[in-house]
């Protein structure tokens, strides 16, 4: 017997219930037995089945638990700050069912032991899912490819960089006409995409700085209004060779 069949028949009153699924939306009751959703609807308003524990919603609105695909856990590395159980609750407080965690943690999540760390612990201290994502890089350093298959395969979600992205330059001998100015030598994994809120002012620190502008603004303002993006941004590339996107729209370039 598990603890889903000791949970006693709820009974949520008066509910706005949202079901995205089928795209259906009322005011109704939603009757739930053994951790299992029974019936909900406008139908089931006003029953009270027998030893069910009745909630009034009052108006607001049940749905299915939502999912945050970019959590920022400080766990592990900056538990004074956060761990994975008081994440967990303030995930459940808004109605957040499952957590991606973001893999820049002390240490980062680029091995998979640490994978396996992560699960065991949400497991024992979490009160809603919290899964982890699992580093692209090796300590997040863009410069070699983290263990992809042994990542997945101890439970990572998908693999990022979290708050860095990273995308694949050249390899050695090839030539992209917008990479130009690294020459055909340039190989490796660069780190790319700023917000900055005054493009002039950060264009003059690069300038500063030796950069080398790799596109001109009002060229990438068309290619940016083809995709549907507004606004300014610039490709430069930095004095040791890592191409920099900075922009003023919040756009963070491809993960």
């Amino acid at each position: 017997m598990t603890v889903r069949d000791l949970a006693p028949p709820l009974l949520l009153a008066n509910a706005r219930l949202i079901d995205p699924a089928t795209g259906k939306e009322e005011f109704g009751d939603l009757y739930a037995e053994g951790g299992l959703i029974r019936d909900f609807g406008a139908s089931v308003r006003g029953s009270r089945p027998d030893g069910a524990k009745v909630l009034d919603c009052r108006g607001e609105v049940v749905a299915p638990g939502l999912i945050d695909m970019r959590a920022f856990v400080g766990e592990p590395g900056a538990e004074h700050r956060e761990t994975l159980h008081s994440a967990s609750m303030a995930a459940a407080a808004g109605g957040v069912t499952t957590v991606i965690c973001m893999p820049d943690t002390t240490p980062p999540v680029d091995d998979p032991a640490v994978v396996d760390y992560l699960i065991r612990r949400a497991r024992d201290t979490a009160v809603v899912r919290m899964i982890p994502a699992a580093a692209l890089t090796k300590g997040l350093h863009g410069q070699e490819m983290a263990e992809i298959g042994l990542l997945t395969e101890a439970g990572a979600v998908f693999l990022t960089d979290g708050h860095i992205n990273v995308a694949i330059l050249n390899t050695k001998g090839e030539q992209s006409p917008d990479m130009g100015a690294h020459g055909p030598h340039f190989t490796g994994i660069h780190h790319f995409g700023f917000e900055v809120d005054d493009l002039d002012s950060a264009c003059e620190q690069l300038e500063g700085a030796h950069g080398q502008r790799l596109t001109a603004k009002d060229h990438v303002d068309a290619t940016m209004a083809a995709g549907g993006h507004a606004n300014f941004e610039m490709k430069w590339a930095g004095p040791d060779g890592v191409v920099i996107d900075i922009s003023h729209t919040g756009w963070e370039g491809t993960d």
